[in-house]
């Protein structure tokens, strides 16, 4: 399955972005959005693994052994639901509110209830599918679904991204579609379940077209973001904007500069503190990573100009104060950043970040996958799925910068 990214605006894209893309932590859609409740809740949040420093990294099981081996079950039981054309075993494998990027738009269906009554069009089992009508489907009559493989794309204490593919076929056996999907599995309140997904359905007859445009232009919306910090200066007004996000990671007030200087000052507060750290990995009494409501589509207001450049001054002390620099470099791509699928206006990619200090020392990189969609003329980063912290060096700080000690 392994197949060939106006200052209020972006800097609301650096909020929600910041766990993964920034280096933090990219757990915390939890914390901004999700209904807490502590009573009566058996969960128990994932504890520091012995030696952690800063953000969990790939190096602790805690990060890989149970969301992994969760994330392939819940997806199977949902895949294996929907070949049975069981609408109640899908629902079962949900949280709800439960997030779809359905073909370059995103919808909520907040309630089983909901989702049964009239589910996004991929999940639908309607065969007599109306286009753009709560019984639009992908089905017809007899139509049957051969699985074509499932793969751990990464994962974190709480959550694990997958790819899941299958084809689909009419009664006498003829190949109609083929779907790719990429999916959210999380642990909420002590319940692996899927909190998103995002699918490409694409007819047999166009199954293996490439769209070189699509694909460079989901690689270069992070490359992008990420060329503000070297450069010191905000992307020009030509540049297609990012957009917010809807599921913040958490309440920052209005009046605060960025999220780097906050997520990096809590970051520093934590020191050598294992419980700080893992802080943002919550899973009691969380019950949705999702809001109930779809955001407002707001591209015409995020078009607008920054009215003075941008130094990103803080997201480079950051670095110092944590005894991880003296920074040097940010690249919004890694080798290992690459197209999961693709199509002609949705593209499923996971884009990578590494920086480093002005020797050439990894600091830390991260890894997130996420829905860029081709809406009006732009490509744009229109969702994510979870964010992954793969190394983070300031678990062995002292090894990258003996001369500090923080």
């Amino acid at each position: 399955m392994k197949q060939k990214e106006t200052n209020t605006d972006r800097r609301a894209f650096m909020r929600d972005a910041a766990a993964g893309i920034i280096g933090a932590v990219g757990m915390a859609p939890a914390l901004g959005q999700a209904e807490t409740s502590n009573q009566n809740s058996v969960a128990e949040d994932p504890k520091a693994p012995a030696g952690l420093k800063t953000t969990p990294d790939l190096r602790y099981p805690l990060c890989f052994q149970v969301p992994a081996t969760q994330g392939v079950r819940v997806m199977m039981d949902y895949f294996a639901a929907l070949t049975q054309r069981d609408a109640k075993g899908m629902a079962d494998s949900m949280h709800f509110p439960f997030g779809s990027y359905e073909g370059i738009d995103y919808v909520v269906v907040k309630s089983a209830d909901d989702f049964l009554a009239h589910a996004p069009a991929s999940m639908n089992l309607s065969e007599s599918p109306e286009r753009w009508t709560d019984h639009d489907s992908y089905l017809e009559p007899g139509a049957y679904d051969l699985f074509d493989g499932v793969e751990v794309v990464n994962s974190n204490p709480i959550s694990c991204n997958l790819a899941l593919s299958y084809n689909r076929y009419s009664a006498d056996g003829k190949k109609l579609l083929r779907c790719e999907g990429i999916y959210w599995v999380t642990n909420n309140d002590g319940r692996w379940a899927l909190q998103k997904a995002s699918t490409i359905f694409t007819p047999a007859e166009m199954i293996g077209v490439e769209y070189p445009d699509a694909i460079m232009a989901a690689k270069r919306l992070r490359i992008d973001h990420d060329l503000q910090f070297m450069h010191r200066e905000a992307l020009p007004e030509s540049q297609p904007p990012f957009p917010t996000w809807e599921d913040s990671l958490e309440k920052i007030p209005a009046e605060a500069p960025t999220v780097h200087s906050q997520q990096f000052q809590r970051y520093q507060r934590m020191g050598a503190s294992s419980t700080g750290a893992m802080s943002e990995f919550r899973v009691k009494g969380v019950k949705s990573r999702v809001a109930a409501n779809a955001p407002a589509d707001n591209f015409d207001a995020m078009k607008k100009p920054l009215p003075t450049p941008t130094n990103y001054l803080e997201y480079r002390d950051s670095f110092k104060t944590l005894g991880l620099g003296p920074w040097g470099w940010v690249y919004g791509t890694r080798p290992e950043a690459r197209i999961i699928h693709h199509t002609v206006d949705k593209v499923h990619v996971t884009t990578c970040a590494a920086r480093f200090t002005a020797a050439g020392n990894l600091i830390n990189a991260d890894a997130q996958l996420v829905v860029a969609t081709y809406r009006r003329g732009y490509w744009r980063l229109s969702g994510s799925m979870g964010a992954v912290m793969v190394h983070d060096r300031g678990n062995n700080r002292d090894k990258l910068n003996p001369s500090s000690r923080a």
